[in-house]
């Protein structure tokens, strides 16, 4: 975890982890310069949490799966893990419900966990989550520790940004 002010930089440091920001200097992954990760390469081995979690005009399904390819078995096995699985079968449509986009249709909470089962779509080998826990009640925060217990017993890397203190207790730096 890295831990910090507002205004630290903590957010500008994982949008470079993820390749989302210009940045000077060496970023490996497995002795692999980042820069030389295809944007296909980026998508498959990096999940992003972003601190602000949009949705776009879709199914929630298409939602999770950022709108590649949809395989409903992974898009519920990462529900699950996210823990939002039970939220979305209570909507009209379950996984078919639609959303507006941007922040319509469901709270912070709700986009939030949204957005972590989607970081978590491709299966990636490196998670990295910005401020994840900002909107998340404790249902929502059990579900994160869940989440990043998870990936540590699968041998993932977990880089958590935040100024919430509590996700240390399940941090193991």
């Amino acid at each position: 975890s890295v831990v910090g002010q507002s205004g630290c930089g903590k957010t500008t440091l994982i949008k470079a982890m993820a390749g989302l920001v210009k940045y000077e200097g060496v970023i490996r992954y497995d002795k692999t310069d980042l820069k030389d990760f295809s944007f296909w390469q980026t998508q498959k081995y990096i999940g992003y949490l972003p601190q602000d979690v949009l949705m776009f005009p879709g199914t929630i399904a298409e939602n999770i799966s950022g709108s590649r390819d949809v395989d409903s078995k992974q898009i519920v096995a990462v529900a699950k893990l996210a823990g939002i699985h039970n939220f979305i079968l209570r909507c009209p449509k379950g996984y078919d419900s639609w959303l507006d986009g941007g922040y319509q249709n469901i709270s912070g909470g709700e986009r939030q966990r949204i957005g972590l089962a989607r970081a978590l779509y491709n299966n990636p080998s490196c998670l990295l989550l910005d401020e994840p826990n900002s909107a998340l009640d404790n249902p929502g925060e059990l579900a994160l520790k869940n989440v990043i217990d998870y990936c540590r017993n699968e041998g993932k890397l977990v880089v958590v940004v935040t100024h919430r203190r509590s996700v240390l207790d399940y941090s193991d730096r």
